[in-house]
């Protein structure tokens, strides 16, 4: 049996520079995905990772 971490406290809201370059991050991740042949069925916030190294 899992048990899910606590939610994480929000620190506020984002520069929309940030938001622009995780964005950007995403568009060029799935391009690569579909440009393999494959495909992403589900795209949710819950199967986005973001580490402190603004990736």
């Amino acid at each position: 049996q899992h048990e899910l971490p606590p939610p994480r406290q929000h620190a506020g809201l984002l520069p929309e520079s940030l938001i622009w370059a995780y964005i950007v991050q995403l568009s060029s991740a799935l391009r690569t995905i579909h440009t393999a042949g494959l495909a992403c069925r589900v795209m949710d916030p819950s199967k986005i990772l973001i580490t402190g190294k603004t990736r």
